[in-house]
């Protein structure tokens, strides 16, 4: 194998101003004019070896211009488990549908697209245009447009003897959405960019349907394909669009236009994408039918499936494994929420970068004391003195709006699959305090809770709630509005909670019994 095309950046054409942690469509095409493709580079059509071509021109380039254009290349293997699933949901690889990659990088699903149709087609004595008119491939990148135009040639020269014009199109695909430039295709697939990006208001009139709160490319890109094509979408996501708020618009819009028929987590978040780290999963979405309930795998490989029912803009709770599919069966016939326990829960208020000049080591009459998330354990009453943390107090002279007055359930924001118990809370019995902002605060209303303080942190820290939060959120957040979603057992179900010898098989009974 000769050695892979080199990208390089042309520095005359990075402008200073421009942003790069949250651009606009402008910028993004700013952006990627700023890549010299290499004009020549041969490496076949083996999946591994242009694979690894495109990482070769990805990390080529810096790394604030990759995250922001979200230049992400997919493995082989993930590629064809996500072909594999549109097959099962009626895609054909026989000449007679059209693919259309909107974000095609490195070719990464155009390419197993093409070998799947070739092998067909070059048994019937078709040619290389047969093939091509069956592929359609956009992308901002002209590096990774040039190493799909060199593997899609390899390809064809393979099985036909010949090559083809390719429709391969230097494009913004958003600004073509915006344009009504877009084309028409059967089937769309791929692993489009994510990252927030700044809208321009028509711009974000367009999209406002996918829309609430701040806009993320591969949100943009979902409501992309439902335009390109009527019939099936396969993409490469992050779970966040499951569960987060700031995505409920766009779950209502996929379950009217295209729900989901099939999704696949990916196990593992670090050792399958290189340089991601959230949770991903693979999507199909399809015309709407009769049965709503959607395929649930577990992970890449071809093991037990389950069933699950999503539906509307709400959380989709979601089984991570078979095991817990009986659980949230039985959790979603429940009608009590935190609301109905009579608590409500908000972000703990104190961003202390904002209030430097207000830390303080030591405490006086104008302070009161600060929660950092350090000092949460599991189980354990809070001490704000545990914390590592120097600045153990903050001024509240004319900020008494931030302090905590009343008992309440304090949980940390944020933790990672990998550990042992995704929600770790823990009652607060100490007021006043100041609460900062990487904490949830549970606190009661103006009523009497139908749970106590300290029975609510005994269940939030049990195990079959972990696991139903595990169902909702696959990202490092552990949000408000996740943990207001969270179906709860009926609270006289929990009177002993505290006393019980193993609480997680007692919480696990107070669940079974709402069914």
């Amino acid at each position: 194998m000769e050695e892979c095309p080199r990208s390089r950046i042309d520095s005359r054409a990075v402008k200073p101003y421009q942003r790069v942690t949250r651009p606009g469509l402008g910028e993004l095409d700013e952006l990627a004019s700023s890549i010299v493709p290499a004009k020549t580079g041969h490496f076949g059509n083996d999946a591994e070896a242009v694979w690894e071509a495109a990482e070769a021109h990805r990390v080529a380039l810096p790394e604030t211009l990759r995250s922001a254009l979200g230049i992400f290349y997919t493995p082989p293997a993930v590629a064809e488990r996500l072909l594999d699933d549109l097959a099962a949901a009626g895609a054909r690889f026989d000449g007679t549908m059209r693919f259309c990659d909107p974000a095609c990088g490195g070719g990464a699903f155009l390419l197993p697209v093409a070998r799947r149709i070739a092998d067909r087609l070059a048994v019937e004595g078709a040619s290389a245009s047969d093939l091509a008119r069956c592929l359609i491939g956009i992308d901002i990148d002209p590096g990774g447009l040039t190493i799909t135009r060199i593997a899609l040639d390899a390809l064809a020269r393979d099985r036909f003897g010949e090559t083809a014009q390719w429709d391969l199109r230097r494009e913004n695909t958003l600004r073509l959405a915006v344009e009504k430039r877009l084309p028409t295709a059967d089937v769309v697939v791929g692993n489009p960019p994510f990252g927030r990006v700044r809208l321009a208001e028509e711009e974000r009139a367009f999209f406002v349907r996918c829309l609430k709160g701040h806009a993320n490319l591969y949100g943009l890109f979902v409501d992309v394909a439902l335009r390109i094509s009527g019939g099936l979408v396969g993409y490469v996501m992050p779970t966040s669009w499951l569960c987060g708020e700031y995505f409920s618009s766009l779950r209502e819009l996929v379950s009217q236009e295209r729900p989901l028929r099939s999704l696949r987590f990916v196990e593992s978040r670090t050792t399958v994408f290189v340089g991601v780290l959230q949770e991903m999963c693979l999507a199909v979405l399809g015309p709407p039918s009769v049965r709503r309930a959607a395929t649930v795998y577990g992970g890449l490989g071809r093991g037990r499936c389950w069933t699950a029912s999503v539906d509307g803009t709400g959380p989709w709770f979601i089984a991570r494994n078979p095991g817990d599919a009986e659980l949230l069966q039985a959790a979603a016939r429940s009608g009590y929420r935190l609301a109905d326990y009579e608590f409500a829960v908000h972000t703990g208020p104190l961003v202390w970068n904002r209030h430097r000049g207000q830390l303080s080591s030591e405490p006086s009459v104008e302070t009161a004391p600060i929660v950092w998330s350090d000092a949460i354990r599991a189980g354990e009453s809070v001490d704000y003195k545990s914390s590592r943390r120097s600045h153990l107090h903050l001024s509240v002279d004319g900020m008494r709006h931030l302090v905590l007055e009343h008992a309440a359930v304090l949980v940390k924001r944020t933790t990672a699959k990998e550990q042992a118990r995704r929600v770790v809370a823990a009652p607060f019995a100490s007021p006043p305090a100041v609460v900062e902002n990487h904490l949830n605060v549970v606190t009661a209303r103006d009523v009497v809770p139908k749970v106590p303080v300290e029975a609510l942190a005994a269940l939030l820290n049990c195990e079959p709630v972990d696991r139903l939060f595990r169902s909702l959120s696959g990202t490092v957040a552990v949000s408000a509005t996740e943990l207001a979603a969270l179906p709860l057992p009926a609270p006289d179900a929990l009177i002993g909670l505290l006393e019980a010898d193993d609480r997680d098989a007692f919480v696990l009974r107070a669940y079974l019994r709402a069914d």
